[in-house]
Order: C-alpha cells, then sequence, then structure tokens
C-alpha cells in the first residue's frame, strides 16, 4: 500500500512511500489534484470549527463562575445552539475526511 507523503500543487507531483526506502514521483491528474484541493479546505474548516468548539467550552467555564441571572437565557439558548451546530459541522467535516483520505490510500 502506497502512503501519500507530500503533494505540490504547483508541480502536480505527488511524493508516494511504500516503505520507507522506496519513494515515488508520479504526475497526478486534475481530478485528483481538485480532490486533495478539496481535502485542504476541509482541513482548514475541521480545524476552524474545533477552535470555535474551543473557545465555547472555555467561555461556558467561564460562566459557571458567574452568577448566570447576569446573562439573559435567549443568549445562553443561542449559545447553546451555536454549540450544536458547530458539533454537528465537526462530525460531518470529520466524516468526510476519513471518507476522503480512505479513498486516497
Amino acid at each position: 500500500m502506497q502512503k501519500l507523503i507530500n503533494y505540490s500543487f504547483k508541480k502536480g507531483i505527488a511524493l508516494f512511500r511504500k516503505s520507507d526506502q522506496y519513494k515515488k514521483e508520479i504526475q497526478c491528474d486534475p481530478l485528483i489534484e481538485k480532490k486533495l484541493d478539496e481535502m485542504k479546505r476541509n482541513q482548514k474548516l475541521l480545524k476552524t470549527n474545533l477552535l470555535h468548539l474551543e473557545f465555547i467550552s472555555k467561555f461556558e467555564s467561564y460562566l459557571e463562575n458567574k452568577n448566570s441571572d447576569h446573562f439573559p437565557l435567549e443568549f445562553l439558548l443561542e449559545l447553546h445552539d451555536i454549540k450544536k451546530e458547530i458539533q454537528i459541522n465537526i462530525h460531518s467535516t470529520s466524516e468526510k475526511l476519513n471518507r476522503e483520505y480512505a479513498i486516497a490510500i
């Protein structure tokens, strides 16, 4: 099984490794290049969503130490809805990346 090591979008060349000693460069067609570009976008989206979720978790920890009467219920419900939406996005993006990565290998 070959493992993708690196890909140069400018040159259209992918570097694969079968074993530790053997490396192989192959010319990639535009369809593979498009898939790899989509994978990079999904990785960035996943990273952004994880950062948002981390921020919300820290903010929730902050709110736990404060008196919740100071915050309107609508705000807390909206925060909860945003958190659920981000969790759904993370789940779907990670599943998409897992499928794409499995196809790439």
